[in-house]
């Protein structure tokens, strides 16, 4: 898999940076400029997009693993080591320094260090007040170490890798919007508890891993005209006056 820097994925990685600052900075801007509460929906739009870029690039270095793999497992230890090696030390650190200010300037109660320590902490339960910040972490590792199992199952029942990774992202996406709907039906879970469980979130990531496979199987360019389509359709509609 060649490697290029690629300009517009630098760009979305910055605006995704940016309203996410502006979101949680937006505080400090209120006294002065009331307006800017509206910031706060920057930082909802602002993960969202992380979650759809990490899911293009980490879907290309999955693709990539599968093409170059003899077997249906065997290349997933590599992929887990990297893939936490990139971030496990860093967040295990803050993991540190927040429950060293839990009494102090962060008063909460105590966390399952067992669960923060793999990410479990909000598998199918929204994420505990204690270190906030890590919901959507804790939503990227769960993708890390779940979506290889799953594409792996199915290359083992002899599916060539096409269908496995198909069949994958599939299973996946339909997961997760299983898992909200029963949250919807069954339970009293409010729009913020949803967002921040695990399992309820991956489709997010699902979403870039199809234009990743779109984007390698040069089939981007269908959905790029079909976008360029529907553009006439949406200026109507936005144009068009309330009934």
């Amino acid at each position: 898999m060649e490697k290029k820097l690629n300009p517009w994925l630098d760009l979305c990685r910055s605006l995704a940076i940016i309203m996410v600052l502006l979101s949680h900075g937006r505080v400090f801007l209120l006294p002065a400029f009331p307006s800017a509460q509206h910031l706060k929906f920057g930082g909802f739009l602002g993960v969202e997009l992380f979650f759809v870029l990490s899911g293009f690039l980490i879907g290309r270095i999955i693709f990539d693993k599968i093409e170059k793999s003899d077997t249906a497992f065997g290349w997933i230890p590599s992929f887990w080591f990297r893939r936490w090696m990139r971030t496990y030390p860093s967040y295990l650190l803050f993991l540190i320094v927040n429950i060293l200010l839990i009494d102090n300037i962060r008063p909460e109660t105590q966390p399952s260090l067992l669960a923060f320590s793999t990410f479990t902490q909000s598998l199918t339960t929204p994420h505990p007040a204690f270190f906030g910040e890590a919901w959507s972490l804790a939503v990227e590792e769960v993708f890390y170490f779940l979506f290889p199992i799953v594409i792996s199952v199915f290359l083992f029942a002899k599916i060539n890798k096409g269908n496995s990774l198909i069949l994958a992202i599939a299973a996946m996406i339909a997961m997760s919007f299983a898992f909200r709907i029963n949250a919807v039906i069954n339970t009293s879970m409010t729009f913020n508890e949803i967002r921040s469980t695990s399992l309820y979130r991956l489709d997010s990531l699902m979403i870039g891993v199809i234009f990743s496979w779109l984007f390698l199987s040069k089939k981007i360019n269908i959905i790029s005209k079909l976008g360029v389509l529907l553009v006439p359709v949406a200026i109507y509609i936005a144009a068009k006056p309330d009934a």
